[in-house]
């Protein structure tokens, strides 16, 4: 990487083929009232004019980079490599900073020295940029003890540009590369799991420093056209988090959710991916009982997916595994074509969301009782 610039801070805006909005993001970047800010937009392969337009309206003001498409990854990773600041943050090109953020981030840096990676709040906002929900209502409360196991359910920061992250803690990820270039979607959220397994420290600070903007063009977006790409990327993050060489050090409890959120919502209705990835060391290192769970809770979602099947045979499996009567009454209830199961599971599903959206409406005080 280029020589580190004191006090400096490189904002690195990742674009393709979105010249309207990424002409609103930089400016957002160049608005800051910190004075040491470089502003690095990489343009990964945009037919769209995004160079001139860029370059007629800012000038000199950036630096622009092109580049053949390759993605987020790449283009972050070339950002990076140009940059000059001591700390980074990345932003997306149909993002906002809020004109305090970088302030607001250096100076937690400045007091907090030994915090690597600082995050702070935020809005997500609809196309046009009117403000929705803060950010920090999605996240749960982390202590640094616990850090790596909610990272590994949660994208802490959430939106990338929510972050700000100091030079000397992309050293621990031994790059370049530094993001990681065969994904094409959760890129962000494995980056910064990925520092926070080779022990980078992370902290929150109340300011809200961003806008995150929800539209249809949006990555994360199902109607986006290269939503199946994305989402064949993000079951290879999962994936690769699970045959981590830190997985099998988190507590029982985060493993076994990881685990079925990994085969009841990343490859629902794929069954051979499902039982291949009960096959490998991970699941397998479960006691047998959570196995057990995991069996049957899959083979409950597989059942009512429609393929009686297959379902009927994880919940014998379970039976198999775990002889405890909920384990077999749920196998024998599947007999036939699962008809009991598939009426009374919904309606039990249905009743306790009451139950628990009553409570929690109690709990906060919103209801009388």
């Amino acid at each position: 990487m280029a020589g580190e610039q004191r006090g400096r801070v490189s904002i690195i805006i990742p674009t393709y083929n979105r010249v309207g909005m990424v002409i609103e993001a930089v400016q957002s970047a160049l608005d800051q009232t910190y004075p040491g800010v470089e502003v690095i937009v990489v343009d990964d392969g945009s037919t769209d004019g995004t160079g001139e337009r860029l370059r007629t309206t800012f000038g000199d003001r950036i630096r622009y980079l092109y580049q053949d498409n390759a993605g987020r990854s790449r283009a972050r990773n070339r950002g990076i490599a140009a940059a000059t600041g001591e700390a980074f943050i990345f932003l997306d090109s149909d993002d906002w900073l809020l004109p305090t953020a970088v302030a607001d981030g250096m100076a937690f840096l400045q007091t907090h020295p030994d915090v690597d990676v600082a995050y702070g709040d935020g809005y997500y906002t609809d196309a046009r940029g009117r403000r929705l929900s803060r950010l920090s209502d999605e996240r749960p409360p982390v202590s640094p003890h616990r850090l790596l196991e909610v990272m590994v359910l949660h994208n802490l920061p959430i939106a990338p540009h929510a972050a700000i992250v100091r030079r000397r803690a992309l050293d621990r990820l031994q790059g370049p590369p530094w993001f990681d270039e065969t994904l094409r979607g959760a890129e962000d959220a494995d980056f910064w799991l990925r520092l926070a397994a080779a022990g980078a420290s992370f902290a929150e600070h109340s300011a809200p420093v961003c806008l995150y903007r929800l539209h249809d063009e949006n990555a994360s977006s199902p109607r986006h056209p290269l939503w199946s790409r994305r989402w064949r990327s993000m079951q290879r993050f999962k994936c690769k988090t699970y045959r981590a060489d830190f997985f099998a050090t988190l507590p029982l409890a985060t493993r076994v959710e990881f685990i079925r959120q990994l085969l009841v919502i990343f490859f629902a209705g794929e069954p051979e991916a499902q039982e291949a990835l009960m096959a490998e060391p991970p699941f397998r290192a479960l006691p047998a009982e959570s196995q057990a769970e995991l069996l049957r809770r899959v083979g409950l979602e597989t059942l009512l997916q429609g393929d009686v099947r297959t379902g009927r045979r994880w919940l014998e499996r379970a039976c198999a595994l775990c002889g405890r009567p909920r384990y077999c009454w749920t196998a024998r209830m599947a007999l036939g074509g699962g008809l009991l199961l598939r009426f009374f599971v919904p309606l039990y599903r249905r009743l306790r969301g009451w139950h628990e959206v009553d409570w929690e409406a109690r709990r906060r005080g919103r209801v009388e009782g």
